[in-house]
């Protein structure tokens, strides 16, 4: 992602982002499948859901659990009403922010189970319900780094990957878009609808999404049977339509540069994310203003997009390696620069990344992977875009572009 609001960010969000990076989920445990059904309102801003989670069992467990957050001190978070295990009750605790659940009889190595869950409440974080800046109500799942489990019972953690179903129940007015292909929209109702969206491709929980609010649509073209859609609010329709219809480049450059698209779709949201840019699966998320007509966003979408294979077709296994997903997206922009605009562009990209690192060394000299740091949101730092970038590029100038060709890297 890209964090022009990094400051803000550290500020009002390290509160809610408490998580260490030293979070381990247990290695028995693989959620094969989410399925989410989420009732959004007009009314307040409760939510009700419902999920069932396919879980395969890699050793024989007593117990497992899900990352959700309880209701704190402010009224904000989950509270579960119904709970089973296959179909029938099973013994569950919901406390410090964990669904612990222990059946009467332990699952066995390489069995699987479907786990049903009913809750209820105001999201704490994670699923950002507020006014766009036209003052209209939005809906938007910004689930960065382990946000995600603040309305969702996940296990929240990058390195385990499922596919998901979100179907979201909505006033009618909204339209919703998701990660995965469309599957139905259905007017139910007293004025609701009902839309589904399925991805197949597993993802981790932290790049997962849906968002619901009024959305103007278009088609800004196909790359390699790929159809490539924007999303934006319908005030400023014209302007996003133009500035987010660059899109079709990146993606054709790097599926030519890397290897195939992962995803069945491209969105380019405009959205209420905290950051500049999230880069959800196949549904990326732009901050609003990123909307401006002067088709000032391309190398913002370069880097989001470029994620779609480094951090999210390939993910680190923890949160310290970072620099493999923030990295590989800030060199690979500015590979996208070179090509777009000749060397120079490249050159004055590193000189400027070289001269940030520098400064950060200077006041934090702390390597790459930095196993010591305890809040995830801070690792969003020179070291994980502009030193991870630099790496890439000292290892490219070392091997020559004809041995990284043969490595599928680069060129």
């Amino acid at each position: 992602m890209i964090r022009p609001f990094l400051f803000f960010s550290f500020c009002f969000f390290s509160a809610l982002v408490s998580a260490q990076v030293n979070y381990k989920p247990d290695p028995s445990v693989d959620i094969i499948h989410y399925e989410f059904n989420i009732i959004l309102n007009d009314t307040t801003d409760m939510i009700d859901g419902t999920a069932l989670i396919d879980i395969n069992f890699k050793e024989m467990v007593t117990s497992f659990d899900f990352d959700l957050k309880n209701i704190n001190s402010f009224g904000k978070g989950m509270k579960i009403s119904d709970l089973s295990f296959n179909g029938s009750g099973v013994n569950w605790v919901h406390s410090d922010n964990k669904v612990k659940i222990t059946p009467v009889i332990p699952p066995a190595k390489g069995s699987s189970c479907e786990v049903f869950i009913k809750y209820s409440g105001i999201p704490a974080d994670g699923l950002i319900i507020s006014k766009n800046k036209f003052g209209s109500r939005t809906f938007f799942a910004d689930h960065w780094p382990d946000r995600g489990s603040c309305y969702l019972p996940v296990v929240d953690h990058p390195s385990d990957k499922a596919t998901v179903d979100f179907i979201i129940t909505a006033p009618s007015h909204y339209e919703v878009v998701a990660s995965g292909h469309l599957v139905e929209f259905s007017d139910l109702p007293k004025e609701m609808k009902l839309t589904h969206w399925k991805e197949e491709v597993p993802l981790p929980v932290k790049v997962m999404t849906f968002a619901a609010a009024d959305f103007a649509v278009q088609l800004a073209g196909i790359v390699n049977n790929v159809p490539v859609w924007t999303w934006v609010f319908p005030e400023n329709r014209k302007e996003g339509f133009y500035d987010y219809s660059v899109a079709v480049k990146p993606l054709a450059f790097y599926s030519n540069l890397i290897g195939p698209y992962s995803y069945e779709k491209l969105a380019d949201v405009q959205s209420k994310t905290i950051f500049g840019g999230l880069e959800n699966a196949g549904c990326i998320f732009y901050a609003e203003n990123s909307v401006t007509g002067l088709g000032k966003a391309e190398g913002l979408i370069a880097h989001e997009i470029a994620h779609q294979w480094f951090g999210n077709s390939v993910t680190e296994a923890d949160w310290h390696h970072i620099w493999l997903s923030e990295g590989f997206a800030t060199y690979l922009a500015s590979v996208y620069n070179e090509t777009n605009s000749g060397k120079g562009k490249l050159t004055e990209d590193m000189k400027f990344a070289r001269d940030r690192i520098i400064r950060s060394f200077i006041r934090s000299p702390v390597p790459v992977i930095d196993t010591t740091s305890t809040n995830l949101m801070r690792l969003l730092n020179t070291n994980s875009y502009q030193k991870g970038a630099w790496i890439l590029h000292m290892l490219r100038f070392k091997l020559g572009d004809c041995a990284i060709t043969g490595l599928s890297l680069f060129f």
